[in-house]
């Protein structure tokens, strides 16, 4: 094969991995959310601990992350250890000091005060596993969907089901009409209610705990489970939630999906287009909840596309840099070319094999180690525009 055409395809092939191992990040039941590199738990202990904190996210939707460390903490240790996670509370401790960093919801929630509490209730205990199962129980806490502060002068939802509800008013007539179709149809064609709230304020409760409430008193919800999917705009705060309930809605719309649509229409919503956010918001979920009806591959199928486009494009950019380089270099047919004459002189040779031994050990997984990966059919995210 043309060294040109085999290097220009592995080049590719390495970019498409890193693109769809970019797809794949997200938070789920093999996530380790307690990190010891010092060796105070065994691994019963870690397999516990990750699993209450995996079960506590997914009641909260705020992850509790807690790691031991020799190394030194600054600024950048945060991303270090739990990369583009928006929503979380992370506890960094080593030899001789700790650091409590927040993220997204949780930096509303947790100041030096509440930091301090989150610590009193890990020290209390009197080992590291008790500890650290107090500090997610006590993070978990502070985000606790089912508990809110008083409604105050906010909007009260009646309990009719409204797919779209422009409290705020900052939709059209047409646009309104537009986009009560846009939800109607997605809602009856995978029945899970999507739709779209907005808002001037949201009392004494926070954006998160509003579109809590919100939801259970809208009457929105379709199935037993409640299927749902719920945009929520606060145009006092500039903020916004995203909120998936149910068996298939949030199964669908998972916490990483509901970054994704974050990232999607936060530009338009800062810009005041809000029916292109809308509508780009409605056609992600449809995507989705035709993606998890479908199946795996369908999801799938996108991403590898998208990744091969970009693996080929920066694989052509690559080689053909590669090619630029080396203009000067020519072929060489013979060996003897690289050897300078009378610099080699072989007495004796011979092959000695001396021995081969290989050791293969199996690593356990969380997903192998952990049967309890339950939690409730919720996922909230959001954040500014």
């Amino acid at each position: 094969m043309n060294k040109k055409i085999f290097a220009f395809i592995i080049a590719a092939l390495m970019c498409v991995m890193c693109s769809l191992s970019s797809f794949a990040a997200q938070i789920d039941a093999a996530t380790d959310f307690i990190i010891d590199e010092i060796g105070y738990l065994d691994a019963d202990e870690l397999t516990t601990l990750n699993a209450e904190a995996y079960n506590a996210y997914k009641e909260c939707g705020v992850a509790v992350f807690v790691v031991f460390t020799y190394y030194d903490l600054d600024a950048n240790s945060a991303d270090y250890y739990i990369g583009d996670v928006d929503d979380y509370v992370l506890m960094i401790e080593n030899e001789e000091y700790y650091t409590v960093f927040t993220g997204g919801i949780a930096d509303d929630k947790v100041d030096y005060s509440v930091a301090d509490d989150l610590r009193d209730a890990y020290d209390a205990e009197e080992t590291f596993e008790a500890g650290i199962s107090a500090f997610i129980e006590e993070s978990a806490g502070l985000f606790d969907q089912t508990t809110t502060g008083d409604v105050g002068d906010a909007y009260v939802p009646e309990s009719e089901g409204m797919r779209l509800y422009d409290g705020a008013d900052i939709l059209t007539d047409t646009e309104e009409a537009d986009l009560i179709a846009k939800l109607d149809k997605v809602s009856g064609e995978y029945n899970v209610d999507v739709a779209v709230a907005t808002v001037d304020g949201t009392g004494d409760m926070n954006a998160t705990e509003y579109v809590n409430y919100y939801f259970d008193n809208s009457g929105l919800g379709l199935g037993e489970s409640l299927d749902a999917v719920l945009l929520l705009i606060d145009m006092d705060a500039r903020e916004f939630r995203i909120l998936s309930n149910g068996d298939l809605g949030a199964a669908a719309v998972s916490s990483g999906d509901i970054d994704n649509i974050t990232d999607m229409i936060t530009s338009d919503l800062s810009d005041a287009y809000y029916y292109d956010a809308f509508s780009a918001y409605v056609d992600e979920v449809e995507y989705q909840l035709n993606g998890e009806i479908n199946g795996f591959p369908f999801k799938t199928t996108r991403n590898i596309v998208i990744s091969l486009v970009i693996g080929f494009v920066v694989a052509f950019i690559v080689t053909g840099s590669m090619k630029s380089k080396l203009k000067s270099v020519s072929k060489k047919t013979n060996a003897a070319s690289y050897v300078k004459q009378g610099s080699l002189m072989l007495q004796d040779s011979r092959d000695n094999f001396l021995y081969s031994h290989i050791t293969k050990t199996k690593r356990e997984s969380k997903s192998d180690s952990s049967s309890n990966s339950g939690g409730s059919s919720r996922n909230v995210g959001g954040g500014k525009f």
